[in-house]
């Protein structure tokens, strides 16, 4: 697939089948992930690679986290749901992006991430292999940092990039016309 194409027809998909992906097309795309700019050579991306059986505490938090506030769990359908959303894509890619004290590097190294991350959509997208960018709750949780053995005020995870194969056709979102977004000076 073109890069042309590859822009123009990757969607999010939200529902993934339990079939296997291959590891090795998950690590080229982490490499083209590698591939994304960065200007001042920082390479503040990291990345963990999380199968099924890793997850199952993520799972487990996202349960908790919708606790009633009277202490009552979801009913069975919501927690069928919660940890089907988190255990059924084959993969689970944690990209975290490095901490720095200076803000507009930190800046800078959040946006070389988010590159990053739209290499490693495309690539996986390329070879048919659909994914999703989440910052869900459980992202930002401390136990999250906890189970994945990450340091807070060294990191900061940007994404759970949820990755397989997708379960129905993923619908492309109606984008604005170029014309509504594009000042042109002269």
């Amino acid at each position: 697939m073109d890069a042309h194409t590859a822009l123009r027809t990757r969607t999010t998909t939200h529902h993934f089948r339990p079939d296997p992906v291959p590891r090795e097309a998950v690590i080229r795309a982490l490499e083209a992930g590698m591939a994304a700019p960065n200007h001042r050579r920082t390479w503040p991306w990291r990345f963990l690679l999380l199968g099924r059986a890793s997850r199952s505490p993520l799972a487990a938090l996202a349960v908790e986290l919708k606790r009633a506030p009277d202490g009552t769990l979801p009913g069975e359908a919501t927690v069928a749901r919660i940890r089907d959303k988190i255990l059924t894509p084959p993969w689970c890619v944690v990209v975290t992006c490095t901490r720095s004290d200076d803000a507009f590097r930190q800046n800078e190294d959040r946006a070389a991430v988010a590159c990053a991350v739209q290499n490693i959509q495309l690539s996986l997208h390329a070879d048919g292999i659909a994914s999703k960018w989440s910052t869900g709750a459980v992202t930002r949780r401390p136990e999250t940092y906890a189970h994945l053995d990450l340091d807070p005020d060294e990191v900061e995870v940007t994404a759970f990039l949820w990755v397989g194969l997708p379960a129905e056709s993923a619908r492309k979102p109606e984008r604005p016309p170029l014309a509504e977004v594009l000042t042109e000076l002269p």
